[in-house]
Protein backbone atom coordinates (compact mmCIF):
# COMPACT_ATOMS: atom_id res chain seq x y z
CA UNK A 1 0.00 0.00 0.00
CA UNK A 2 0.82 3.51 -0.71
CA UNK A 3 1.05 6.02 2.67
CA UNK A 4 -0.26 9.60 1.26
CA UNK A 5 2.74 11.90 2.82
CA UNK A 6 0.65 14.03 4.55
CA UNK A 7 -0.42 11.89 7.07
CA UNK A 8 3.53 10.62 7.11
CA UNK A 9 4.05 12.82 10.33
CA UNK A 10 0.71 11.95 12.07
CA UNK A 11 1.79 8.04 11.60
CA UNK A 12 5.28 9.13 13.02
CA UNK A 13 3.49 10.83 16.01
CA UNK A 14 1.48 7.50 16.90
CA UNK A 15 4.41 5.72 16.49
CA UNK A 16 6.73 7.26 18.91
CA UNK A 17 4.13 7.49 21.31
CA UNK A 18 3.41 3.48 21.21
CA UNK A 19 4.64 0.77 23.65
CA UNK A 20 5.04 -1.63 21.17
CA UNK A 21 8.53 -1.68 18.90
CA UNK A 22 8.24 -0.13 15.77
CA UNK A 23 11.03 0.80 13.16
CA UNK A 24 11.22 1.18 9.01
CA UNK A 25 13.35 -0.07 6.40
CA UNK A 26 14.13 1.50 3.39
CA UNK A 27 14.35 -0.45 0.15
CA UNK A 28 18.14 -1.51 1.10
CA UNK A 29 17.12 -2.60 4.14
CA UNK A 30 18.20 0.01 5.93
CA UNK A 31 16.90 1.37 9.24
CA UNK A 32 15.66 4.82 8.64
CA UNK A 33 12.98 4.80 11.67
CA UNK A 34 12.78 3.20 14.70
CA UNK A 35 10.38 4.70 17.86
CA UNK A 36 11.37 4.68 21.69
CA UNK A 37 9.71 1.49 22.53
CA UNK A 38 11.95 -0.07 19.72
CA UNK A 39 15.55 1.28 21.28
CA UNK A 40 14.33 0.54 24.76
CA UNK A 41 13.57 -3.30 23.33
CA UNK A 42 16.96 -3.30 22.40
CA UNK A 43 18.80 -1.85 24.88
CA UNK A 44 20.30 0.80 22.37
CA UNK A 45 20.41 4.74 21.62
CA UNK A 46 17.89 5.01 18.46
CA UNK A 47 20.90 7.28 16.51
CA UNK A 48 23.36 3.83 16.82
CA UNK A 49 21.02 2.39 15.52
CA UNK A 50 19.44 4.30 12.57
CA UNK A 51 21.59 3.86 9.12
CA UNK A 52 22.57 0.39 10.29
CA UNK A 53 21.76 -2.43 7.56
CA UNK A 54 19.51 -5.32 8.64
CA UNK A 55 21.09 -8.70 7.50
CA UNK A 56 19.54 -12.44 7.77
CA UNK A 57 22.23 -13.46 9.82
CA UNK A 58 23.45 -14.18 13.29
CA UNK A 59 27.07 -13.98 13.46
CA UNK A 60 27.90 -10.12 14.25
CA UNK A 61 30.22 -9.46 16.51
CA UNK A 62 29.87 -5.30 16.86
CA UNK A 63 26.90 -4.02 18.79
CA UNK A 64 24.92 -1.81 16.21
CA UNK A 65 25.41 -4.53 13.90
CA UNK A 66 24.04 -7.26 15.63
CA UNK A 67 21.11 -5.40 16.66
CA UNK A 68 20.19 -4.81 13.40
CA UNK A 69 20.51 -8.27 12.70
CA UNK A 70 18.37 -9.68 15.35
CA UNK A 71 16.25 -7.20 13.89
CA UNK A 72 15.82 -8.21 10.60
CA UNK A 73 13.05 -9.48 8.58
CA UNK A 74 12.91 -12.93 7.47
CA UNK A 75 13.60 -12.76 3.61
CA UNK A 76 10.23 -13.56 2.26
CA UNK A 77 9.16 -10.30 4.18
CA UNK A 78 11.75 -8.47 2.32
CA UNK A 79 10.87 -9.85 -0.96
CA UNK A 80 7.50 -7.64 -0.51
CA UNK A 81 4.94 -10.00 1.03
CA UNK A 82 2.70 -8.99 3.51
CA UNK A 83 3.26 -11.51 6.35
CA UNK A 84 4.08 -12.05 10.21
CA UNK A 85 6.95 -13.67 11.68
CA UNK A 86 9.46 -13.41 14.85
CA UNK A 87 12.28 -10.90 15.36
CA UNK A 88 14.72 -10.75 18.10
CA UNK A 89 16.73 -8.39 20.80
CA UNK A 90 19.73 -8.87 22.41
CA UNK A 91 20.05 -7.68 26.13
CA UNK A 92 23.39 -6.77 27.59
CA UNK A 93 23.60 -9.44 29.62
CA UNK A 94 23.38 -11.60 26.69
CA UNK A 95 20.05 -13.05 27.03
CA UNK A 96 17.93 -13.69 23.34
CA UNK A 97 14.60 -12.46 23.30
CA UNK A 98 12.13 -12.75 20.75
CA UNK A 99 8.50 -11.20 19.80
CA UNK A 100 5.75 -11.90 17.22
CA UNK A 101 6.05 -8.82 14.12
CA UNK A 102 4.09 -7.40 11.83
CA UNK A 103 5.66 -6.99 8.31
CA UNK A 104 3.91 -4.16 6.12
CA UNK A 105 5.65 -3.31 2.61
CA UNK A 106 4.73 0.21 1.60
CA UNK A 107 4.94 1.15 -1.71
CA UNK A 108 6.59 4.50 -2.41
CA UNK A 109 5.76 6.87 -5.26
CA UNK A 110 9.26 6.27 -7.24
CA UNK A 111 8.44 2.60 -6.99
CA UNK A 112 10.96 1.32 -4.43
CA UNK A 113 9.26 -0.49 -1.22
CA UNK A 114 9.96 0.33 2.55
CA UNK A 115 8.76 -1.99 5.17
CA UNK A 116 7.49 -1.28 8.40
CA UNK A 117 7.54 -3.94 11.28
CA UNK A 118 5.38 -3.38 14.27
CA UNK A 119 6.24 -5.81 17.13
CA UNK A 120 4.37 -6.94 19.90
CA UNK A 121 4.67 -5.82 22.99
CA UNK A 122 5.42 -8.68 25.22
CA UNK A 123 8.00 -11.35 24.50
CA UNK A 124 7.28 -14.15 23.04
CA UNK A 125 9.69 -16.93 24.42
CA UNK A 126 11.80 -16.60 27.26
CA UNK A 127 16.27 -17.98 26.28
CA UNK A 128 15.46 -20.94 28.12
CA UNK A 129 12.89 -21.77 25.92
CA UNK A 130 15.28 -21.12 22.88
CA UNK A 131 18.06 -23.67 24.16
CA UNK A 132 15.44 -26.39 23.83
CA UNK A 133 15.86 -25.90 19.85
CA UNK A 134 19.40 -27.48 20.20
CA UNK A 135 17.26 -30.32 21.75
CA UNK A 136 15.15 -30.81 18.66
CA UNK A 137 16.22 -32.97 15.86
CA UNK A 138 18.11 -30.26 13.98
CA UNK A 139 16.50 -32.25 10.62
CA UNK A 140 12.75 -30.98 11.83
CA UNK A 141 13.59 -27.72 12.41
CA UNK A 142 12.29 -24.65 10.28
CA UNK A 143 15.00 -22.32 9.00
CA UNK A 144 13.55 -19.93 11.62
CA UNK A 145 14.11 -21.82 13.78
CA UNK A 146 17.64 -22.87 12.69
CA UNK A 147 18.05 -18.86 12.56
CA UNK A 148 17.07 -18.38 16.34
CA UNK A 149 19.58 -21.39 16.89
CA UNK A 150 21.83 -19.68 15.48
CA UNK A 151 21.56 -16.71 17.12
CA UNK A 152 21.50 -18.71 20.88
CA UNK A 153 24.61 -20.39 19.44
CA UNK A 154 27.00 -17.45 18.30
CA UNK A 155 25.44 -15.78 21.76
CA UNK A 156 27.07 -18.70 23.63
CA UNK A 157 30.09 -19.25 21.85
CA UNK A 158 31.17 -15.40 20.80
CA UNK A 159 31.37 -14.67 24.56
CA UNK A 160 34.08 -16.73 24.62
CA UNK A 161 35.85 -17.03 21.06
CA UNK A 162 34.49 -14.03 19.17
CA UNK A 163 35.75 -14.73 15.75
CA UNK A 164 35.14 -18.67 15.50
CA UNK A 165 32.61 -20.41 13.81
CA UNK A 166 32.13 -23.83 15.32
CA UNK A 167 28.74 -25.01 14.52
CA UNK A 168 26.72 -28.32 15.21
CA UNK A 169 25.13 -29.84 17.84
CA UNK A 170 26.12 -33.36 17.72
CA UNK A 171 28.08 -34.84 20.28
CA UNK A 172 31.34 -34.95 17.73
CA UNK A 173 31.23 -30.77 17.82
CA UNK A 174 30.02 -30.08 21.27
CA UNK A 175 33.56 -32.03 22.17
CA UNK A 176 35.32 -29.96 19.92
CA UNK A 177 34.03 -26.49 21.40
CA UNK A 178 34.91 -28.31 25.17
CA UNK A 179 38.57 -29.16 23.62
CA UNK A 180 38.93 -26.01 22.14
CA UNK A 181 38.03 -24.14 24.92
CA UNK A 182 40.51 -25.92 26.94
CA UNK A 183 43.53 -25.49 24.32
CA UNK A 184 42.86 -21.53 23.76
CA UNK A 185 43.62 -21.30 27.81
CA UNK A 186 46.83 -22.71 28.01
CA UNK A 187 49.89 -23.35 25.73
CA UNK A 188 49.98 -26.89 25.43
CA UNK A 189 51.16 -28.45 21.94
CA UNK A 190 47.30 -29.34 20.10
CA UNK A 191 47.11 -31.61 16.96
CA UNK A 192 43.61 -31.68 15.17
CA UNK A 193 43.45 -34.89 13.41
CA UNK A 194 40.70 -35.35 10.52
CA UNK A 195 40.17 -35.21 6.47
CA UNK A 196 40.46 -32.64 4.44
CA UNK A 197 37.72 -30.11 4.34
CA UNK A 198 36.94 -30.94 7.79
CA UNK A 199 37.56 -27.64 9.31
CA UNK A 200 40.88 -28.32 11.03
CA UNK A 201 42.51 -24.71 10.50
CA UNK A 202 39.21 -22.99 11.56
CA UNK A 203 39.62 -24.68 14.95
CA UNK A 204 43.48 -23.72 15.04
CA UNK A 205 42.46 -20.03 14.46
CA UNK A 206 40.12 -20.46 17.04
CA UNK A 207 42.48 -21.86 19.58
CA UNK A 208 45.02 -19.27 18.74
CA UNK A 209 42.46 -16.25 18.99
CA UNK A 210 41.94 -17.47 22.57
CA UNK A 211 39.12 -17.32 24.95
CA UNK A 212 38.40 -13.32 24.76
CA UNK A 213 38.33 -13.49 20.80
CA UNK A 214 41.47 -11.49 20.58
CA UNK A 215 44.59 -12.77 19.68
CA UNK A 216 47.74 -11.93 21.61
CA UNK A 217 50.46 -12.87 19.60
CA UNK A 218 51.47 -13.78 16.07
CA UNK A 219 49.67 -16.45 13.91
CA UNK A 220 52.02 -18.43 11.40
CA UNK A 221 50.92 -20.90 8.99
CA UNK A 222 53.49 -23.37 8.05
CA UNK A 223 52.48 -26.00 5.45
CA UNK A 224 54.77 -29.13 5.61
CA UNK A 225 55.06 -30.64 2.60
CA UNK A 226 56.50 -27.93 1.05
CA UNK A 227 58.98 -27.02 3.96
CA UNK A 228 62.74 -27.56 4.05
CA UNK A 229 65.09 -26.44 6.44
CA UNK A 230 65.97 -23.31 5.84
CA UNK A 231 62.84 -21.95 5.21
CA UNK A 232 61.83 -23.37 8.54
CA UNK A 233 64.44 -21.55 10.50
CA UNK A 234 63.73 -18.61 8.78
CA UNK A 235 60.06 -18.76 9.80
CA UNK A 236 60.57 -19.87 13.29
CA UNK A 237 63.63 -17.40 14.33
CA UNK A 238 61.46 -14.14 14.46
CA UNK A 239 59.07 -16.57 17.10
CA UNK A 240 61.85 -17.86 19.40
CA UNK A 241 64.05 -15.06 19.31
CA UNK A 242 61.82 -12.00 19.90
CA UNK A 243 61.50 -10.31 23.65
CA UNK A 244 57.77 -10.26 24.17
CA UNK A 245 56.16 -8.87 26.87
CA UNK A 246 53.20 -9.33 29.00
CA UNK A 247 50.87 -11.89 28.02
CA UNK A 248 51.82 -12.21 24.45
CA UNK A 249 51.56 -15.87 22.74
CA UNK A 250 52.53 -16.62 19.32
CA UNK A 251 51.11 -19.80 17.69
CA UNK A 252 52.71 -21.70 15.31
CA UNK A 253 50.15 -23.71 12.94
CA UNK A 254 51.46 -26.84 11.24
CA UNK A 255 49.06 -27.54 7.89
CA UNK A 256 49.49 -31.41 7.08
CA UNK A 257 52.32 -31.76 9.99
CA UNK A 258 52.36 -36.11 8.69
CA UNK A 259 53.76 -35.29 5.75
CA UNK A 260 56.72 -33.33 6.93
CA UNK A 261 59.96 -34.59 5.63
CA UNK A 262 62.03 -36.58 7.81
CA UNK A 263 65.18 -33.92 7.80
CA UNK A 264 63.04 -32.02 9.65
CA UNK A 265 62.25 -33.63 12.46
CA UNK A 266 65.21 -32.60 14.41
CA UNK A 267 64.81 -28.98 14.35
CA UNK A 268 61.12 -29.06 15.26
CA UNK A 269 61.85 -31.65 17.99
CA UNK A 270 65.04 -29.16 19.24
CA UNK A 271 62.10 -26.82 19.26
CA UNK A 272 59.49 -28.31 21.53
CA UNK A 273 62.45 -29.48 23.61
CA UNK A 274 62.86 -25.41 24.01
CA UNK A 275 59.66 -24.96 25.84
CA UNK A 276 59.71 -21.26 24.27
CA UNK A 277 56.74 -19.32 26.85
CA UNK A 278 56.20 -17.56 24.31
CA UNK A 279 55.16 -20.25 21.83
CA UNK A 280 52.50 -22.79 20.81
CA UNK A 281 52.41 -25.29 17.79
CA UNK A 282 49.12 -26.18 16.95
CA UNK A 283 49.14 -28.98 14.09
CA UNK A 284 46.72 -30.91 11.36
CA UNK A 285 47.09 -33.84 10.04
CA UNK A 286 45.07 -37.06 8.40
CA UNK A 287 45.84 -38.97 11.17
CA UNK A 288 46.63 -39.76 14.42
CA UNK A 289 50.42 -39.59 15.07
CA UNK A 290 50.76 -41.59 17.76
CA UNK A 291 51.00 -45.18 17.29
CA UNK A 292 50.12 -44.90 13.50
CA UNK A 293 53.68 -43.50 12.18
CA UNK A 294 56.56 -45.86 12.25
CA UNK A 295 59.13 -44.89 14.57
CA UNK A 296 61.42 -44.43 11.33
CA UNK A 297 59.55 -42.19 9.95
CA UNK A 298 58.51 -39.97 13.10
CA UNK A 299 60.25 -40.65 16.57
CA UNK A 300 57.96 -41.19 19.22
CA UNK A 301 58.85 -37.98 21.52
CA UNK A 302 57.99 -36.01 18.53
CA UNK A 303 55.02 -37.64 17.50
CA UNK A 304 53.88 -37.56 21.25
CA UNK A 305 55.40 -33.71 21.79
CA UNK A 306 52.72 -32.52 18.89
CA UNK A 307 49.85 -34.65 20.21
CA UNK A 308 49.67 -33.25 24.03
CA UNK A 309 46.03 -32.48 23.15
CA UNK A 310 44.41 -33.99 20.16
CA UNK A 311 41.07 -32.97 18.33
CA UNK A 312 39.52 -35.20 16.12
CA UNK A 313 37.35 -33.74 13.04
CA UNK A 314 35.17 -36.48 11.36
CA UNK A 315 33.81 -36.27 8.53
CA UNK A 316 30.48 -34.43 7.09
CA UNK A 317 29.13 -38.13 6.80
CA UNK A 318 29.67 -38.35 9.77
CA UNK A 319 27.97 -36.03 11.43
CA UNK A 320 25.04 -35.14 8.94
CA UNK A 321 22.85 -34.15 11.84
CA UNK A 322 24.83 -30.72 12.10
CA UNK A 323 24.17 -30.13 7.87
CA UNK A 324 21.03 -28.33 8.33
CA UNK A 325 23.07 -25.85 10.89
CA UNK A 326 25.97 -25.74 8.98
CA UNK A 327 23.93 -24.82 5.88
CA UNK A 328 21.96 -22.20 7.68
CA UNK A 329 25.38 -20.19 9.00
CA UNK A 330 26.96 -20.57 5.62
CA UNK A 331 23.51 -19.10 3.57
CA UNK A 332 23.80 -16.37 6.45
CA UNK A 333 26.53 -15.60 6.24
CA UNK A 334 26.31 -15.40 2.62
CA UNK A 335 23.60 -12.97 3.24
CA UNK A 336 26.12 -10.52 4.49
CA UNK A 337 27.97 -10.31 1.29
CA UNK A 338 25.25 -8.82 -1.08
CA UNK A 339 22.22 -7.82 -2.00
CA UNK A 340 20.66 -11.07 -1.98
CA UNK A 341 18.84 -12.50 1.18
CA UNK A 342 17.80 -16.05 1.78
CA UNK A 343 16.00 -17.46 4.44
CA UNK A 344 17.72 -20.98 4.17
CA UNK A 345 17.62 -24.56 2.09
CA UNK A 346 14.20 -25.71 1.78
CA UNK A 347 13.89 -29.76 3.60
CA UNK A 348 13.88 -31.47 -0.04
CA UNK A 349 17.17 -29.85 -0.54
CA UNK A 350 18.44 -30.31 2.72
CA UNK A 351 17.50 -34.07 1.74
CA UNK A 352 19.55 -34.20 -1.59
CA UNK A 353 22.39 -32.66 0.43
CA UNK A 354 22.29 -35.60 3.12
CA UNK A 355 21.87 -38.12 0.14
CA UNK A 356 25.66 -36.86 -0.99
CA UNK A 357 28.54 -38.82 -0.16
CA UNK A 358 30.89 -35.22 0.40
CA UNK A 359 34.35 -36.15 -0.52
CA UNK A 360 34.98 -32.62 0.52
CA UNK A 361 33.44 -32.58 3.33
CA UNK A 362 32.43 -29.00 5.02
CA UNK A 363 34.55 -27.40 2.50
CA UNK A 364 32.55 -28.55 -0.35
CA UNK A 365 29.21 -27.66 1.18
CA UNK A 366 30.10 -24.38 1.37
CA UNK A 367 31.51 -24.39 -2.17
CA UNK A 368 27.67 -26.12 -3.44
CA UNK A 369 25.81 -23.84 -1.06
CA UNK A 370 27.80 -21.08 -2.81
CA UNK A 371 26.74 -21.86 -5.96
CA UNK A 372 22.86 -22.82 -5.30
CA UNK A 373 22.81 -19.39 -3.43
CA UNK A 374 23.70 -17.36 -7.05
CA UNK A 375 21.09 -19.97 -8.57
CA UNK A 376 18.61 -19.44 -6.28
CA UNK A 377 15.78 -16.97 -7.30
CA UNK A 378 13.15 -17.84 -4.39
CA UNK A 379 13.58 -16.70 -0.96
CA UNK A 380 15.26 -20.30 -0.45
CA UNK A 381 17.22 -22.53 -2.02
CA UNK A 382 15.42 -25.75 -3.21
CA UNK A 383 16.52 -28.97 -4.86
CA UNK A 384 16.54 -27.21 -8.87
CA UNK A 385 18.76 -24.64 -7.46
CA UNK A 386 21.70 -27.35 -6.48
CA UNK A 387 24.61 -28.08 -8.62
CA UNK A 388 24.30 -30.82 -10.95
CA UNK A 389 27.53 -33.00 -9.09
CA UNK A 390 25.40 -33.35 -5.94
CA UNK A 391 23.05 -35.63 -8.51
CA UNK A 392 25.79 -37.52 -10.30
CA UNK A 393 27.47 -37.88 -6.74
CA UNK A 394 24.08 -39.13 -5.33
CA UNK A 395 23.90 -41.64 -8.54
CA UNK A 396 27.24 -43.04 -8.00
CA UNK A 397 27.13 -43.48 -4.28
CA UNK A 398 23.73 -45.91 -4.65
CA UNK A 399 25.51 -47.99 -7.12
CA UNK A 400 26.75 -51.35 -6.03
CA UNK A 401 30.80 -50.93 -5.83
CA UNK A 402 32.37 -54.10 -7.50
CA UNK A 403 34.58 -56.00 -5.08
CA UNK A 404 38.15 -56.19 -6.62
CA UNK A 405 38.39 -60.21 -7.31
CA UNK A 406 41.56 -61.54 -7.50
CA UNK A 407 43.02 -62.66 -11.02
CA UNK A 408 44.58 -66.08 -10.60
CA UNK A 409 47.15 -66.48 -13.42
CA UNK A 410 47.34 -70.07 -14.63
CA UNK A 411 43.32 -70.27 -14.60
CA UNK A 412 43.24 -66.82 -17.18
CA UNK A 413 45.57 -68.12 -19.19
CA UNK A 414 44.11 -71.55 -19.41
CA UNK A 415 40.72 -70.05 -20.24
CA UNK A 416 42.49 -67.95 -22.92
CA UNK A 417 44.36 -70.90 -24.38
CA UNK A 418 40.84 -72.92 -24.15
CA UNK A 419 39.07 -70.54 -26.72
CA UNK A 420 42.44 -69.86 -29.07
CA UNK A 421 42.35 -73.87 -29.57
CA UNK A 422 38.19 -73.93 -30.06
CA UNK A 423 38.68 -71.17 -32.61
CA UNK A 424 41.44 -72.94 -34.42
CA UNK A 425 39.39 -76.60 -34.60
CA UNK A 426 36.36 -74.11 -35.65
CA UNK A 427 38.27 -72.73 -38.62
CA UNK A 428 40.47 -76.57 -39.21
CA UNK A 429 36.69 -77.82 -39.36
CA UNK A 430 38.53 -80.17 -36.67
CA UNK A 431 41.73 -81.01 -38.70
CA UNK A 432 44.12 -81.07 -35.87
CA UNK A 433 47.37 -80.81 -37.70
CA UNK A 434 45.60 -77.44 -39.50
CA UNK A 435 44.76 -76.18 -36.34
CA UNK A 436 48.32 -76.86 -34.87
CA UNK A 437 49.55 -75.29 -37.88
CA UNK A 438 47.56 -72.11 -37.19
CA UNK A 439 48.44 -72.32 -33.44
CA UNK A 440 51.84 -72.36 -34.31
CA UNK A 441 52.15 -75.44 -32.18
CA UNK A 442 53.32 -78.86 -33.49
CA UNK A 443 50.59 -81.86 -33.49
CA UNK A 444 52.07 -83.66 -30.22
CA UNK A 445 51.79 -80.27 -28.29
CA UNK A 446 48.68 -79.33 -29.26
CA UNK A 447 47.43 -82.95 -27.92
CA UNK A 448 49.15 -82.27 -24.84
CA UNK A 449 47.28 -79.32 -23.94
CA UNK A 450 43.88 -80.30 -25.37
CA UNK A 451 44.21 -83.04 -23.15
CA UNK A 452 45.66 -80.61 -20.54
CA UNK A 453 42.73 -78.82 -20.71
CA UNK A 454 39.95 -81.20 -20.89
CA UNK A 455 39.53 -80.78 -24.85
CA UNK A 456 40.18 -84.34 -25.39
CA UNK A 457 41.12 -87.63 -23.90
CA UNK A 458 44.13 -89.72 -23.99
CA UNK A 459 41.99 -92.65 -25.50
CA UNK A 460 41.49 -89.71 -28.54
CA UNK A 461 44.95 -89.40 -29.63
CA UNK A 462 46.08 -91.18 -32.12
CA UNK A 463 49.26 -93.08 -32.43
CA UNK A 464 51.89 -91.94 -34.83
CA UNK A 465 55.45 -91.44 -35.42
CA UNK A 466 56.40 -87.63 -35.39
CA UNK A 467 58.27 -86.21 -38.43
CA UNK A 468 60.96 -84.23 -38.18
CA UNK A 469 59.04 -80.75 -38.71
CA UNK A 470 56.54 -82.14 -35.84
CA UNK A 471 59.81 -82.10 -33.11
CA UNK A 472 59.78 -79.95 -30.38
CA UNK A 473 62.49 -77.67 -30.78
Amino acid sequence: MTVPRKKSSDLGKLFQASISPAYLLDDRRGIVYCNAACARWCEIEPDQLLGQVCEYRSDRSDRAQLVAALLCPPPEALAGALRNGEIAARAADGAIRRRRAEFVPLEQSDGGIQLLVVAATHDLQTDDDATALATTALREQTSAELHARLQQLNRDWQAAHQSSRIYGDSPTMRRVRALVDVAAGCRASVLIVGPAGSGRQHVAKAIHCGRGGQPTGNLLPLACGLLDGEVLRAQLAPLTQKRSSGNELHTLLLTEVDRLPGELFPELLHLLRSESPRLRIVSTASQSLVGQIAGDEMPAELAAGLSTLQIEMSPLTARLDDLPLLAQAFIERLNGQGDKQLAGVAPEALDRLAAYPWPGNVAELIEILGVAFDRAEGPMIVSADLPERVAHGISAAHRPRRDDQPIVLDEFLAEVENELIRRALARSKGNKAKAARLLGLTRPRLYRRMIQLGLASPTDVPEFTPMPDDEES
